[in-house]
């Protein structure tokens, strides 16, 4: 069991994993056309970014685009399920995985 105490001194990039792993059991994640749209629309904005989002820019894009911070993660969730985003190794890069996107 994970106490309180132990998550403070994980490391950033797993406390973030472990907090969206526990997001996704704890919300009512809608998995109907509104995610899927809502999915749609942040690949294309990942397309229009070279295929990827640093936490900062996506702190600006997003919102610009209509996205509060939990419609912007389940969004990335949806994408991440089909198997068409994943985080670059700094855990901190959102990066869509399409053929159009340069390798």
């Amino acid at each position: 069991m994970l106490t309180p105490r132990m998550f403070t001194t994980l490391p950033k990039p797993l406390k973030r994993r472990l907090f969206l792993s526990f997001l996704s059991f704890t919300l009512v994640v809608p998995m109907g056309a509104v995610a899927n749209e809502d999915a749609e629309r942040l690949a294309e904005i990942l397309l229009a970014n070279d295929c990827k989002l640093t936490s900062e820019v996506a702190a600006t894009v997003l919102p610009e685009a209509g996205f509060d911070r939990v419609r912007s993660i389940d969004a990335s969730r949806t994408l991440m399920m089909q198997q068409r985003a994943g985080f670059a190794e700094d855990e901190e890069t959102l990066v869509l995985l399409d053929p159009r996107c340069p390798e």
